[in-house]
């Protein structure tokens, strides 16, 4: 197996019964993700080539930064905790405002965030880019200004 870093792709290095060598080794595993079988058991590409890129296993979960599970690009990729990928989850469904914990409230808009088991909420914005404002500084506090300038970079 190899990876080409341009474009993330493990390749199959032997014939098989229904492919030639050099053909893409992956498949989807109906979550979005690509898998790859290694010696009959399946892996997550990312995992995988996380582990090809820094040689070690990584130690918690793989984060696609841009939400996009078929970019294994290395700038797309970090080793973090459960809890900090959740924080870069997709916006729920039900969600009115299109910005993960603001939405309205009387008129106005409100802020509702949980952070390391704290809830910070606060009422009253006029506008959404007045909440979308304090949801950021509360990132950039309590998560880094990479954080914040990721987040924020969503709702350009």
């Amino acid at each position: 197996m190899f990876f080409d870093d341009g474009v993330d792709l493990i390749r199959k290095t032997t014939v098989a019964v229904n492919a030639k060598a050099g053909q893409l080794w992956r498949s989807d595993d109906g979550l979005g993700y690509y898998v790859v079988g290694i010696r009959n058991r399946l892996y997550l590409v990312h995992r995988v080539l996380w582990c090809m890129r820094t040689g070690a296993w990584p130690l918690g979960v793989i984060d696609h930064l841009n939400r996009n599970t078929k970019d294994n690009s290395v700038a797309n990729l970090r080793d973090t905790t459960q809890a900090e990928n959740v924080w870069n989850g997709r916006v729920r469904l039900d969600n009115t405002t299109g910005i993960k914990g603001v939405n309205r409230y009387r008129g106005k808009f409100r802020v509702n965030m949980e952070i390391h088991g704290k809830v910070y909420s606060k009422n009253g914005f006029n506008c959404i880019q007045e909440a979308l404002a304090y949801r950021l500084e509360l990132v950039r506090i309590h998560r880094g200004d990479a954080a914040a300038r990721r987040e924020a970079a969503l709702y350009e």
